[in-house]
């Protein structure tokens, strides 16, 4: 199990270098603050939103940073990927992890969920929402 979860993580990496200059919208949230939508004005809302975000634990005691991204446009993303730090206690980075998906339609909503597998970590910070 462990070695599955360690080849997924090398392929979502992979393909996150291979998509990092590909980005058309980003907004950023931190653990333990309301949900705020990255506005360009008072009225226009980000092309891709955090809804909202926490941590949760399932019944194997499997730790995920889980939330919601509203695609706010008229196009379908082909891509979109939440990239995440993590943190300890006293606010050290202890690692990062990251979800996608594909084919995100017009005004959809997506629901991520990035596995943490850094048993230290207790804070995390949205570091990124991006997508083409």
């Amino acid at each position: 199990m462990l070695r599955k979860k360690v080849v997924l993580i090398a392929v979502l990496l992979l393909m996150f270098i291979a998509v990092a200059g590909c980005t058309d919208s980003s907004s950023s949230k931190s653990n333990n603050e309301p949900a705020k939508s990255t506005e360009t004005s008072k009225s226009e809302k980000a092309d891709l939103e955090l809804l909202d975000s926490s941590i949760v634990k399932d019944e194997f005691g499997t730790r995920y940073v889980v939330g919601t991204v509203k695609n706010n446009t008229d196009k379908e993303y082909s891509y979109v990927q939440v990239e995440i730090n993590l943190y300890d206690d006293s606010g050290a980075q202890v690692g990062s992890t990251l979800d996608n998906t594909n084919n995100l339609e017009p005004g959809g909503t997506w629901k991520f969920k990035a596995v943490i597998m850094e048993d230290n970590a207790t804070k995390y910070r949205i570091k990124d929402i991006s997508g083409f």
